[in-house]
């Protein structure tokens, strides 16, 4: 390079700009605004409802684009099923339901995409938020009190008979099948279906007195 003349390179310069955008994109659309949404099941459990809730104050909202998009995963299952994907209006409530995939206990997650535009430079976001729908869930609580209370039962019997050198193998048997219902619901992703079939077996055991 001669002395005293400075070079200029326009297709570097361009690239760390774009660089720059890219790497400070997130970051900025916070400076521009704060999404908020408002996500929950209707009572009956037949359709998930999406508010938004923001504060679009100072916000030129012509300039702002956002589609949401619904996924499940499935009780005892790995695998992420994406059951609807809608543009998003800003200030709007969009609700999805039997029609758009929301069938079925399980976890589903509303992933709000969004782009802001300001003097031709495209800022992204990503907002996700996760609910789980369990339709029996009271039912649940109600059948592992019943579990419990039957255990204590099954125990003292137990008990009664050892003191009275009696068997116990049967009431063991009846136990053991109690602690395993009771750690299913517990500690297991336990849906509708899986419910009524640990009822009926629950139901199924004899009564026992003590």
């Amino acid at each position: 390079m001669a002395a005293g003349v400075l070079t200029y390179n326009l297709e570097d310069s361009l690239t760390a700009v774009a660089l720059l955008v890219s790497t400070n994109e997130s970051e900025q659309f916070a400076d521009f605004m704060t999404l908020c949404f408002d996500v929950k099941f209707t009572d009956d459990c037949e359709e998930l409802i999406v508010k938004d809730i923001t504060d679009y104050t100072d916000v030129i909202t012509a300039n702002l684009t956002m589609t949401a998009t619904v996924t499940k995963k499935q009780c005892n299952s790995l695998d992420i099923v994406v059951v609807a994907a809608t543009p998003f209006t800003p200030g709007s409530t969009v609700m999805f339901g039997e029609a758009d995939g929301i069938s079925g206990d399980g976890e589903y997650c509303v992933t709000i995409n969004s782009s802001y535009v300001v003097s031709l430079v495209t800022y992204t976001n990503e907002t996700e938020i996760c609910k789980t729908l369990n339709c029996c869930a009271s039912k649940i609580t109600t059948l592992i009190n019943s579990i419990k209370c039957k255990m204590a039962q099954v125990g003292c019997r137990i008990k009664m008979n050892l003191n009275m050198g009696k068997k116990v193998t049967n009431f063991q048997t009846q136990l053991y099948q109690l602690v395993l219902m009771l750690n299913l619901l517990e500690n297991c992703c336990v849906g509708c279906e899986d419910y009524e079939s640990i009822l009926c077996a629950f139901n199924g055991l004899k009564n026992v007195n003590c």
